[in-house]
Protein backbone atom coordinates (compact mmCIF):
# COMPACT_ATOMS: atom_id res chain seq x y z
CA UNK A 1 0.00 0.00 0.00
CA UNK A 2 1.25 3.43 -0.94
CA UNK A 3 0.80 6.62 1.07
CA UNK A 4 -2.47 8.27 0.11
CA UNK A 5 -3.89 4.97 -1.18
CA UNK A 6 -7.72 5.29 -1.06
CA UNK A 7 -8.68 1.61 -1.18
CA UNK A 8 -9.80 1.43 2.45
CA UNK A 9 -11.97 3.33 4.89
CA UNK A 10 -12.42 3.16 8.64
CA UNK A 11 -15.26 4.18 10.91
CA UNK A 12 -13.98 4.33 14.47
CA UNK A 13 -16.13 2.72 17.22
CA UNK A 14 -18.76 1.63 14.66
CA UNK A 15 -19.58 -1.70 16.36
CA UNK A 16 -20.37 -2.28 20.01
CA UNK A 17 -19.92 -5.72 21.50
CA UNK A 18 -21.73 -6.65 24.69
CA UNK A 19 -22.53 -9.73 26.70
CA UNK A 20 -26.02 -11.22 26.38
CA UNK A 21 -28.15 -10.82 29.51
CA UNK A 22 -28.17 -13.51 32.20
CA UNK A 23 -31.17 -14.06 34.49
CA UNK A 24 -30.26 -15.53 37.88
CA UNK A 25 -33.28 -14.88 40.10
CA UNK A 26 -36.64 -13.18 40.51
CA UNK A 27 -37.70 -11.60 43.81
CA UNK A 28 -40.24 -12.51 45.01
CA UNK A 29 -39.96 -15.86 43.26
CA UNK A 30 -43.71 -16.54 43.28
CA UNK A 31 -47.02 -14.80 42.85
CA UNK A 32 -50.66 -15.28 41.84
CA UNK A 33 -51.77 -16.49 38.42
CA UNK A 34 -53.64 -13.21 37.93
CA UNK A 35 -50.31 -11.37 37.76
CA UNK A 36 -49.85 -7.89 39.21
CA UNK A 37 -46.89 -8.77 41.44
CA UNK A 38 -44.09 -6.19 41.59
CA UNK A 39 -40.84 -8.11 41.08
CA UNK A 40 -37.15 -7.47 40.61
CA UNK A 41 -35.40 -9.62 38.02
CA UNK A 42 -31.77 -10.12 39.02
CA UNK A 43 -28.85 -11.09 36.87
CA UNK A 44 -26.22 -9.24 34.88
CA UNK A 45 -25.55 -7.53 31.58
CA UNK A 46 -28.95 -5.79 31.55
CA UNK A 47 -29.00 -2.69 29.36
CA UNK A 48 -31.18 -0.67 27.03
CA UNK A 49 -29.56 -0.84 23.60
CA UNK A 50 -29.27 2.28 21.48
CA UNK A 51 -32.34 2.53 19.30
CA UNK A 52 -33.77 -0.59 20.88
CA UNK A 53 -35.89 -1.64 23.77
CA UNK A 54 -35.34 -3.76 26.84
CA UNK A 55 -37.99 -6.48 27.24
CA UNK A 56 -38.82 -8.89 30.04
CA UNK A 57 -41.20 -11.78 29.45
CA UNK A 58 -42.71 -14.39 31.75
CA UNK A 59 -43.47 -17.49 29.65
CA UNK A 60 -43.66 -15.26 26.58
CA UNK A 61 -45.91 -12.57 28.10
CA UNK A 62 -44.49 -9.06 28.50
CA UNK A 63 -43.80 -7.81 32.00
CA UNK A 64 -45.55 -4.50 32.71
CA UNK A 65 -44.21 -1.17 34.05
CA UNK A 66 -40.62 -2.12 33.19
CA UNK A 67 -37.83 -0.10 34.77
CA UNK A 68 -34.08 -0.71 34.42
CA UNK A 69 -32.63 -0.22 37.91
CA UNK A 70 -29.05 -1.15 37.03
CA UNK A 71 -27.09 -3.56 34.87
CA UNK A 72 -27.98 -6.26 37.41
CA UNK A 73 -31.63 -5.46 38.26
CA UNK A 74 -34.89 -4.77 36.43
CA UNK A 75 -38.17 -3.92 38.16
CA UNK A 76 -41.51 -4.81 36.57
CA UNK A 77 -45.01 -6.08 37.29
CA UNK A 78 -45.82 -9.68 36.35
CA UNK A 79 -48.37 -10.49 33.66
CA UNK A 80 -51.03 -13.15 34.26
CA UNK A 81 -49.80 -16.71 33.82
CA UNK A 82 -50.69 -20.36 34.10
CA UNK A 83 -50.14 -22.19 37.41
CA UNK A 84 -46.64 -23.57 37.82
CA UNK A 85 -43.12 -22.55 36.91
CA UNK A 86 -42.47 -19.87 34.29
CA UNK A 87 -39.33 -19.06 32.33
CA UNK A 88 -38.22 -15.45 32.67
CA UNK A 89 -36.61 -13.92 29.60
CA UNK A 90 -34.66 -10.67 29.32
CA UNK A 91 -34.05 -9.30 25.84
CA UNK A 92 -31.52 -6.51 25.20
CA UNK A 93 -31.69 -6.94 21.45
CA UNK A 94 -33.52 -9.43 19.21
CA UNK A 95 -30.41 -11.59 19.10
CA UNK A 96 -29.41 -11.07 22.73
CA UNK A 97 -31.72 -12.97 25.07
CA UNK A 98 -31.09 -14.47 28.50
CA UNK A 99 -33.48 -17.00 30.01
CA UNK A 100 -33.97 -17.91 33.65
CA UNK A 101 -35.56 -21.33 33.34
CA UNK A 102 -38.36 -21.90 35.87
CA UNK A 103 -37.27 -18.70 37.67
CA UNK A 104 -40.80 -17.75 38.77
CA UNK A 105 -43.73 -19.75 40.13
CA UNK A 106 -47.35 -18.83 39.45
CA UNK A 107 -49.51 -19.87 42.40
CA UNK A 108 -53.08 -20.81 41.56
CA UNK A 109 -55.72 -19.59 43.99
CA UNK A 110 -57.14 -22.33 46.20
CA UNK A 111 -60.28 -23.95 44.85
CA UNK A 112 -62.91 -25.36 47.22
CA UNK A 113 -65.00 -28.17 45.71
CA UNK A 114 -66.71 -29.86 48.68
CA UNK A 115 -66.79 -30.34 52.44
CA UNK A 116 -67.21 -33.74 54.12
CA UNK A 117 -69.49 -34.04 55.95
CA UNK A 118 -71.54 -31.27 54.32
CA UNK A 119 -73.53 -30.56 57.50
CA UNK A 120 -72.92 -30.36 61.22
CA UNK A 121 -74.24 -29.03 64.53
CA UNK A 122 -74.60 -25.27 65.15
CA UNK A 123 -72.30 -25.57 68.18
CA UNK A 124 -69.44 -26.69 65.89
CA UNK A 125 -66.71 -29.05 67.03
CA UNK A 126 -67.06 -31.45 64.10
CA UNK A 127 -63.99 -32.58 62.17
CA UNK A 128 -64.47 -31.78 58.49
CA UNK A 129 -62.37 -32.35 55.40
CA UNK A 130 -62.32 -29.62 52.76
CA UNK A 131 -61.74 -30.99 49.27
CA UNK A 132 -60.45 -28.93 46.36
CA UNK A 133 -57.14 -28.00 44.78
CA UNK A 134 -54.03 -25.84 45.18
CA UNK A 135 -53.99 -25.96 49.00
CA UNK A 136 -50.62 -25.01 50.51
CA UNK A 137 -49.11 -25.85 53.89
CA UNK A 138 -50.26 -23.26 56.42
CA UNK A 139 -53.58 -22.61 54.63
CA UNK A 140 -56.46 -21.39 56.80
CA UNK A 141 -60.12 -22.41 56.56
CA UNK A 142 -63.06 -20.14 57.39
CA UNK A 143 -66.69 -21.17 57.63
CA UNK A 144 -68.95 -18.12 57.23
CA UNK A 145 -65.99 -15.96 58.25
CA UNK A 146 -65.21 -17.88 61.47
CA UNK A 147 -61.88 -19.73 61.60
CA UNK A 148 -61.94 -23.50 61.50
CA UNK A 149 -59.56 -24.66 64.26
CA UNK A 150 -56.61 -27.00 63.83
CA UNK A 151 -56.48 -26.66 60.05
CA UNK A 152 -54.08 -29.27 58.70
CA UNK A 153 -53.22 -29.50 55.01
CA UNK A 154 -53.22 -33.22 54.28
CA UNK A 155 -52.15 -32.68 50.67
CA UNK A 156 -52.74 -30.13 47.90
CA UNK A 157 -56.36 -31.32 47.62
CA UNK A 158 -57.46 -31.94 51.24
CA UNK A 159 -57.54 -29.92 54.49
CA UNK A 160 -58.82 -31.24 57.80
CA UNK A 161 -60.13 -28.91 60.54
CA UNK A 162 -62.67 -28.61 63.35
CA UNK A 163 -65.75 -26.55 62.49
CA UNK A 164 -66.55 -23.40 64.49
CA UNK A 165 -70.03 -22.66 65.92
CA UNK A 166 -72.36 -21.13 63.32
CA UNK A 167 -75.86 -20.00 62.48
CA UNK A 168 -78.39 -22.55 61.25
CA UNK A 169 -78.47 -22.80 57.45
CA UNK A 170 -75.96 -22.85 54.56
CA UNK A 171 -72.48 -21.43 55.18
CA UNK A 172 -69.66 -20.37 52.86
CA UNK A 173 -66.32 -22.17 53.15
CA UNK A 174 -63.20 -20.20 52.24
CA UNK A 175 -59.57 -21.35 52.09
CA UNK A 176 -56.73 -18.81 52.30
CA UNK A 177 -53.22 -19.88 51.37
CA UNK A 178 -50.30 -18.27 53.24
Amino acid sequence: QQPGDMREGTLARAVTYYWPPEVTLVTPARGPTGGGTAVVVGGRFFRIPEGGALRVRFDGEDCLELSLISSTAIACVTPAGDPGFADVEVENHPLSIGIGEAAYFYVAPPRVDAVDPPEGPTFGGETVVVRGAYFENGALVFIDGAPCSGATVLDAEHISCVSPPGEEGPADVRVVNP
